[in-house]
């Protein structure tokens, strides 16, 4: 579709540059009665403790120096300078020269992010946090005093064109009829406001929202998601995100696990190769050859943005998500999760920034339970007008 039918289309603007039983019980399930369940267990926790052989944290100044110094260019990289600084050279990738480009910060810190209170003391407590039940929302809860809310230090601010945070962008990635990039446009500001509505009992807004994009889609173009385009709008990468929506959490908390185990141990290193071929084998095929990008080179792929995802979350939320490292099994509680919300708010700016597409994104709820945040500042809605959005 041509970008002057397309905007008229869709009455919009062209894209801008612009988070003492129970316990018995658990450990029954955790060290399995095979014959090495426990001992395999202990290594893993122990190994967690152990440093990184290699001298960059999982390389986490690469994705430091991205996010200050050019976030999407994959030929900027960066070494530990220090503890607090890393610095950044962005290398030729024909001649391998490389030029400075000066030091960021080891740890964003100016966006620390507290989450709900709504944590158990330790990830084997069974402790209710609400009198009325765990499973309370929080806006009818009453308070137990046995749960807490945790601060991410190292969580970045969200882009107000991604569909996350107040989850309020009016931006739209949509792919034409014929064409093979999708590209980012914005509601007009009356179908923003009913699609932005709470809920769906204002019938008109409802008809509003969705009348829009029935008229979009019935001229041949897709709405894939909410929130700009980026490297994993195209319509494989939605339908891995569909494909695995019950238990993507799980497979790929396995996979990386045992990646970061492999990184602190003597023998048996990992190399990104082998993660991504661990989460293909599961199903988690996503996209590694650019196809959501016109002009692809120097630009991240689908697969490279979970990868960061997973690398980022190894290098940050290990104090949050040790358990994992002994039980990788998703409990899908969002609210009492901490290992859940690291992920959310310390990798989520960037990783929905560098994907543009996830799970509630392209309208599926997936295998994490959200409903006890609804109607609080902490919770997260669904996209009404993405691929798979009910109607």
């Amino acid at each position: 579709m041509e970008t002057e039918k397309k905007q008229a289309l869709l009455h919009g603007e062209p894209e801008q540059p612009p988070p003492q039983e129970h316990a018995k019980v658990r450990r029954r399930k955790w060290c399995t009665p095979t014959r090495f369940g426990c001992a395999a267990s202990v290594l893993a926790l122990g190994a967690v403790a152990l440093p990184l052989r290699h001298s960059d944290d999982l390389l986490n100044c690469d994705r430091q120096c991205r996010w200050y110094l050019g976030f999407f260019e994959r030929d900027i990289h960066g070494a530990r300078n220090g503890s607090d600084h890393c610095s950044c050279v962005r290398v030729d990738a024909t001649t391998g020269q490389r030029a400075p480009l000066g030091q960021v910060p080891y740890h964003t810190t100016a966006y620390a992010f507290e989450g709900p209170p709504t944590v158990p003391p330790t990830p084997f407590s069974r402790a209710d946090c609400c009198v009325e039940g765990a499973h309370t929302p929080l806006t009818n809860c009453t308070p137990t005093g046995r749960c807490h809310g945790n601060v991410y230090p190292y969580a970045k601010p969200f882009d107000a064109t991604a569909w996350a945070d107040k989850y309020e962008t009016a931006w739209v990635c949509v792919l034409g009829a014929g064409e093979a990039v999708p590209s980012s446009v914005q509601q007009p500001p009356a179908v923003h406001a009913a699609c932005a509505a709470d809920g769906d009992a204002d019938a008109h807004a409802h008809a509003t929202c969705q009348g829009w994009k029935a008229s979009v889609e019935a001229h041949g173009a897709r709405i894939l998601h909410c929130g700009v385009c980026s490297s994993c709008s195209s319509p494989h990468d939605l339908h891995v995100l569909n494909a695995t929506k019950a238990d993507i959490t799980t497979h790929m908390t396995a996979c990386s696990t045992k990646y970061v185990v492999s990184q602190r141990v003597p023998f048996g290193r990992q190399s990104l190769a082998d993660l991504k071929t661990c989460l293909i084998r599961q199903g988690i095929d996503f996209s590694d050859d650019g196809r959501a990008w016109a002009q692809p080179a120097n630009k991240p792929t689908c697969m490279d943005t979970w990868v960061d995802n997973i690398l980022n979350d190894a290098a940050l939320c290990v104090a949050s998500c040790w358990s994992k490292f002994v039980h990788s099994a998703n409990g899908g509680d969002f609210a009492r999760s901490a290992c859940l919300q690291c992920d959310e708010y310390t990798s989520g700016p960037a990783f929905i920034k560098g994907a543009g597409a996830n799970r509630r994104s392209t309208g599926i709820t997936s295998d994490i339970d959200r409903t006890q945040l609804r109607g609080t500042r902490w919770e997260q809605k669904i996209c009404k007008v993405g691929f798979f959005s009910p109607q």
